[in-house]
Order: structure tokens, then sequence, then C-alpha cells
């Protein structure tokens, strides 16, 4: 680690090389702070980077976009993207729910494209990617309403969408995996159709603490930790009752015995691992299975990046594994 007055910066020789590259081109960027940049030139941006930094996008069957009503509720239909892989009805697939990162401010079906088709191309399943209300324009509970909503109408819409109810998986990175991870909280407590699989990539699962993370990455990677409060700020501006806190920070919540085994994904260089970690621990500790996977030399973003890190597509490849061993 080389020292500044303010920071502490990780040396490119603790990354992985691939990573290194990364971090290398973005400190020579020396881009403003997050919180400084309007919010519509961070989304444009954040497009932008993840369509040339990206996942390839592979070919399927089948990709649409298709607009999933909320009866009942005054509230606009969730656009979501359906993909189904190609090796589909050859045998038994999971049906992936897919909630996309961006710090609940940024991101969408485009920003994740890639990472959707891999998921579909590789699990031979339905991949359902959802676009969820973003903050700070639509803050807490919109976009887990949205998530919620969407749930229960893609199982109300299973046939139509080509869904096997039976082997629902909720997956997504970073405030997508808090998204993700809190579903699977709903579901086990009986308030959402079952869920057989959980996969968490590098999620955030504490919005009420700062674990040693936002102390320890501060600078010269691509989260770090004043970017995070700031999309906590935007996220959850009038805070939450105790007794709902879980519904954000699903690492206080209760218990999680009831939980689907998880896949969780940490990274070292990110201010968000050692929740990750503690909530990968509670989980075990709960008697939930739980396969926890921790990248030493990589940082935050690596799906969104994948088109320059291998271990990006190799990870997905684990974690599908993992989903096939719990939705057989």
């Amino acid at each position: 680690m080389s020292e500044t007055a303010e920071h502490t910066i990780p040396q490119l020789s603790e990354f992985h090389p691939e990573a290194a590259e990364v971090v290398r081109v973005l400190r020579e960027a020396n881009a403003p702070a997050t919180r400084t940049v309007p919010i519509a030139e961070l989304r444009a941006n954040y497009r932008l980077s993840t369509a040339a930094n990206g996942i390839p996008r592979r070919e399927l069957v089948s990709v649409r976009d298709v607009a999933l009503p909320t009866p009942g509720h005054d509230l606009p239909a969730v656009p979501v993207r359906v993909y189904r892989g190609s090796a589909q009805g050859q045998q038994p697939a999971p049906s992936i729910v897919f909630l996309h990162g961006g710090g609940w401010i940024m991101g969408d079906r485009e920003t994740h494209d890639g990472i959707c088709r891999y998921l579909a191309d590789a699990s031979g399943g339905t991949v359902v990617a959802v676009e969820y209300r973003l903050a700070p324009e639509h803050p807490y509970p919109a976009p887990l309403q949205d998530c919620v909503h969407a749930v229960r109408a893609i199982v109300r819409e299973a046939e139509a969408l080509g869904v096997d109810t039976s082997r629902l998986v909720v997956a997504g990175d970073s405030a997508g995996g808090n998204l993700a991870a809190v579903l699977a909280l709903l579901s086990a407590a009986g308030d959402l159709p079952q869920v057989r699989a959980q996969v968490l990539l590098y999620p955030v699962t504490d919005l009420h603490g700062e674990a040693e993370g936002y102390r320890r990455v501060t600078s010269g990677v691509p989260l770090v930790a004043d970017s995070m409060r700031w999309f906590r700020e935007l996220y959850v501006p009038e805070g939450v009752s105790r007794e709902d806190e879980w519904l954000v920070s699903p690492l206080r919540a209760p218990t999680v015995a009831d939980a689907a085994p998880a896949f969780v994904l940490t990274v070292a260089h990110d201010p968000l691992a050692e929740e990750g970690i503690a909530y990968a621990q509670k989980l075990k500790d709960a008697g939930v299975p739980v396969e926890h996977v921790h990248l030493p030399g990589h940082a935050h973003g690596l799906f969104t990046s994948g088109r320059l890190m291998s271990a990006a597509e190799e990870q997905l490849d684990a974690a599908l594994a993992f989903v096939r061993q719990h939705t057989s």
C-alpha cells in the first residue's frame, strides 16, 4: 500500500494482472468524485463503459422486451428483458431473475445485457432482467417494489415467458445483489414465490453500518467508500424503521434460516467486501448452503468489465454450477 495524507491506495502489484490494467487506466483518467458528476452523465457513461468493456453479447434463441403489469397497484408496469438460451428444453434449466447493479441510481437492461445473455446461453434456461425504477427520482421503496412485483408477475406469466417456476433463482451484482438478497428473504418469509437459489455478486448487505472496507477502500479503484455512501444517501434518503431495516440491509435481518442456498462472491478491493463476507457467514451460521468465493486480486465492477477480465465468465460458470446443484 502507498499512503497519502488522506488515502491508502493499493499498489497495482496487489491486483490480478487483468484487473491491474483496468485500475491503471482508471487512475490515469483521474475522474472527478462520483458525487460531483450529474446523474444523467453518470448514467450515460455507465452505458458507454459497459458496452465497451462488458461481457461480449452472445446470440440467443430469443431476446424480447416485455412490460409486466402490476394489477391492483397504482404503479407503472415493470420493464423486463427476457432471454432464452439456445439449449432450452434439452435438460432442466434454471429460470433466473436478474437485478442489475449501479448503486440504485444507474444501470438498466442494456448495461447488463452481456451478463444476462451469458447466463441464458450457459445455463440453457431463461433469464429475466428487471429494469426497476432508479433513485433519486424513485428512492426506496420503489426499486424494491418493482422487483417484488416483477417476481410475482414472472410467476403469474410463467408459461408465456418460458419460465420454470420450480427452478426460480434470483441474482444480481452490487445494488442488484442487495435486491436479490432481500427478495430471497421475502421468499423465505412466504411473501414471494419459492426461490430455489440466490446469486449475490459483491452485494451490498448493510446500509446502516460501515465495515472495515469503508475505511480501507477510499481511492484508486472503481468503487470507493465515498461513492458508496452517496449511493446509500440517494437510495434511502428518509431512512427506514428498525423493524424494516432488513429490507435495505439484509445483514440485519432477524433470521435468514430459511433463505435459499446462496452463491456469494466478494472481491478484496471493494468497500463492500467485509459486509459481503459477513452475510455469507450469517447464512452459513443459519444452516443455509453457501458457496462463498473471495477474489483477492480483483475490484468491484468485475462483471461489468468482463470483456477485459477472464474471472468474470469463470465466476458466472461457478455460480451456474452451484445453481444447477440446488435446482435439479
